[in-house]
């Protein structure tokens, strides 16, 4: 029996399948050193992946100083580009201006005139206007700014030492001096005032009716005083007496008029530059000067007439006295002027076609009837087309001071909404008085309920959010009242609050309930908590409108009546402006472009180029656009960089942007307590 020796590994091996090997397997290295077999046919051939390398330190170090100095360099470049833009945008600037001011010089503002003075120390000039329109203000300020050239009149508000104005009428009392204008200078008085004329007595006597006045310095001039007595029409009558006088201090003033009720009474001395005005009343013996409330006596502002103006040859000419300091006006002077329509002609028998009237002299005469109505006719021609403007005003430059002479158009017509029946409404503007509308008829107030309760003796409407009260030492609070909406009368109670302070102020807003010439809302009362007062509370404190616009008469195209009926005093004869224009008139407004008609048409394209197109474009200015840009998007941009960092595993970077925010508010920090320690 013969042994047969084993096979060899190796021809063992070869007879069989090699083992299958599985890259990226942690037990496949093991098993194959161990001779390990392993069929897998299903699976799948994988790629190992990369091992990512450990950033070095110095990589971390750069971009840590990267994340750190990188918005610094962000806003050191947005600065340097913004001042870049600025330097280019003020270069182009003063390219166009250059420009404007070259072309310009063909068509000088016609409405600053330059005067020059004469071998005989006066200015003058000729303005170049149109027969249809002529001057109508000056004015001259060598210390400020000159007036407003659209402006109808002069602005008599503050002056410098240096003023030259043109006007109709007295620049210190609003006296009109005539149809002319004249050009008048500020006088500057030198006297101390130890030498100011003062009133040392005065009394009004209803038995003589006469009017007794002393003074302690003499007066060089006549004076004359204005009575105004009212009638049961609401009409004012004017009664003017000259005061008589011995030795020049004492004057009496004879009123002859039979009327025994109070009146106003005014005198403007326009020589000496003092303005007086008193209320003679018999109910007040008791005052300063006997019989005499409101009494008024102060020095105005001296104006002289030092030249005029010429409507026939539209020549402007003036004289000026020395300046304050003694010294000539310089040769030349720059007047701001206004030029106004010329006056026409106007009576009830005119025939309106395309006309514009303004101004005194233009101005139709409208005359009260018994009723205290004023009416006129205004007749327009059938073909003269449809009218689309009427517009008037009634001038108060002859009202006296305590009629509301400060308010120059009380009373004026317009036809953006008319009633139905007319073409235009005529509105009477007055100072509005809540008592003469509304009255209180009962309130109280309960502490202990906390309820407080008003009624007036007209409907008002209060919305619910409309009562607040304000206890003290604690803020104001809202109620909802237990009664709201269109009522006369309304209770309101109150919460207990936490302040647990003493009640001290009620308010209610409250809008006036069929009011046609009111303005419904915009009122208010408040109330003051008081124990000895009536029903525990003030009278009530009205905040809200303070002046009032009522429709007193209109005109009708139909009978082509205008008409008015004034609700406060007026004279008996009032002078309206009148402005009618067809809507087929070229001319739609009262303004008058007097460089238009100067330069002609090719100003109006010069103006189109330089200043019309441009309306239209864009003004927004390109550095500020830039420098808005760069704060929207700075802040945006530095927070995403840093998720962006972490997120993508660049820790070092995301650090060094959040280190550059951190050393950024340390350093605003540090410039806050410098400039805290330098002032302290």
């Amino acid at each position: 029996m013969s042994l047969e020796s084993p096979p060899s590994s190796r021809e063992s091996d070869s007879n069989q399948r090699p083992a299958s090997i599985v890259l990226n397997n942690p037990t496949a290295p093991g098993e194959f050193l161990h001779g390990e077999t392993s069929v897998l046919p299903s699976q799948h051939l994988l790629v190992p992946s990369l091992v990512k390398q450990p950033d070095s330190m110095g990589k971390s170090i750069f971009m840590f100083m990267l994340g750190v100095f990188l918005p610094i360099a962000l806003l050191i470049l947005i600065q340097v580009i913004g001042i870049s833009m600025e330097d280019s945008q003020r270069e182009r600037e003063e390219q166009e201006y250059e420009e404007y001011v070259e072309d310009g010089q063909q068509f000088p503002d016609p409405y600053e005139m330059t005067f020059v003075r004469n071998e005989t120390g006066e200015y003058s000039t000729t303005i170049d206007l149109p027969d249809t329109h002529e001057l109508s203000q000056c004015y001259i300020d060598l210390n400020g700014e000159p007036g407003n050239r659209y402006s109808l009149e002069p602005i008599f508000n503050e002056y410098s030492p240096e003023s030259i104005i043109c006007s109709t009428s007295n620049p210190a009392s609003y006296d009109r001096t005539g149809r002319e204008l004249l050009v008048w200078q500020l006088l500057q008085d030198a006297t101390v005032a130890g030498e100011q004329t003062s009133l040392l007595s005065a009394e009004y006597s209803f038995q003589d009716k006469n009017l007794s006045l002393l003074f302690d310095n003499n007066f060089s001039e006549n004076l004359t005083l204005d009575a105004f007595f009212l009638n049961d029409e609401g009409q004012y009558a004017k009664l003017s007496t000259q005061g008589v006088t011995l030795d020049g201090l004492n004057y009496t003033f004879d009123i002859q008029t039979n009327s025994t009720e109070e009146f106003y009474m005014e005198m403007s001395l326009n020589e000496s530059s003092y303005f007086f005005s008193a209320e003679a009343c018999d109910s007040c013996p008791d005052e300063v000067f006997a019989f005499l409330d409101r009494t008024q006596f102060y020095r105005t502002e001296k104006w002289v007439v030092i030249g005029a103006y010429d409507a026939e040859f539209n020549r402007l000419s003036f004289e000026p006295l020395p300046m304050v300091d003694g010294s000539d006006f310089p040769n030349q002077l720059e007047f701001d002027i206004g030029i106004d329509w010329a006056p026409i002609s106007i009576d009830n028998d005119t025939v309106w076609t395309e006309s514009y009237a303004y101004g005194y002299d233009s101005a139709i005469e409208l005359t009260s009837s018994a009723n205290g109505t004023y009416s006129t006719q205004i007749l327009i021609s059938s073909d003269s087309g449809p009218w689309s403007v009427l517009e008037c005003q009634v001038d108060s430059y002859d009202w006296p001071v305590y009629y509301g002479r400060d308010q120059r158009y009380p009373i004026y017509c317009i036809d953006d909404d008319p009633d139905e029946g007319y073409d235009a409404l005529i509105y009477q503007e007055s100072d509005f008085e809540i008592d003469e509308h509304i009255s209180l008829e009962h309130q109280s107030w309960n502490p202990e309920t906390r309820e407080f309760h008003v009624e007036f003796n007209r409907t008002l409407h209060v919305r619910t959010d409309d009562f607040s009260a304000i206890e003290l030492s604690s803020a104001p609070f809202t109620e909802r009242p237990d009664s709201v909406g269109e009522r006369t009368n309304f209770t309101v109670t109150f919460e207990e609050s936490d302040g647990g302070g003493e009640w001290v102020r009620f308010q209610m807003d409250f809008e006036i309930v069929n009011s046609t010439p009111l303005r419904a809302g915009g009122h208010s009362f408040s109330w003051l908590v008081c124990d000895d007062c009536d029903g525990n509370l003030s009278e009530p404190i009205y905040d809200g409108i303070s002046t009032q616009t009522e429709a007193i008469g209109g005109y009708n195209l139909s009978n082509q009546t205008m008409w008015l009926q004034p609700l406060g005093p007026t004279p008996p004869t009032v002078e309206m402006a009148v402005n009618l224009m067809p809507e087929s008139s070229p001319q739609n407004s009262g303004y008058f472009d007097y460089e238009v008609y100067l330069y002609g048409d090719e100003y109006i394209e010069y103006q189109q180029e330089y200043y019309y197109d441009d309306y239209y474009e864009d003004y927004s200015n390109p550095v500020d656009d830039f420098y808005t840009f760069a704060f929207i998007a700075y802040p945006i941009s530095y927070i995403g960089a840093i998720i962006y960092s972490f997120v993508r595993g660049n820790k070092a970077f995301g650090k060094g942007l959040i280190a550059s925010g951190i050393l950024g508010l340390a350093l605003v920090g540090i410039l806050v307590v410098s400039v805290v320690l330098y002032f302290l």
